[in-house]
């Protein structure tokens, strides 16, 4: 990667709504490249180089799994270490963690 150049990450989801809060979330730090398909987030995948393709898959994981860590982290096949850092560094927060930021912004 070349100095001053973010990395790219592919975000997909069905929900349009849901891919512009991720890109505003993100956009500071990475290359934002949205699909509302697979078949075209496969075909951004083949058109550009994507460095990080896993917002989607940890945040369902972690709702999924009521965001009990040790058991998303086993699920994903990381360490429960490997997985600490990732959804504050993709900006996603439990239901109770983003219900109190908003009351603290208020």
């Amino acid at each position: 990667m070349s100095a001053g150049k973010l990395p790219t990450v592919l975000l997909l989801d069905d929900e349009e709504h849901s891919l512009a809060a991720m890109r505003m979330a993100l956009e500071d730090e990475f290359d934002c490249l949205t699909a509302t398909s697979a078949d075209e987030g496969w075909r951004l995948m083949e058109e550009n180089h994507v460095e990080v393709i896993e917002m989607r898959i940890l945040r369902e994981t972690l709702t999924r799994l009521k965001w009990n860590k040790s058991r998303a982290a086993a699920e994903l096949r990381l360490s429960r270490v490997g997985l600490r850092a990732k959804p504050d560094r993709h900006g996603i927060a439990p239901p109770v963690a983003r219900c109190a930021e908003q009351q603290e912004e208020a």
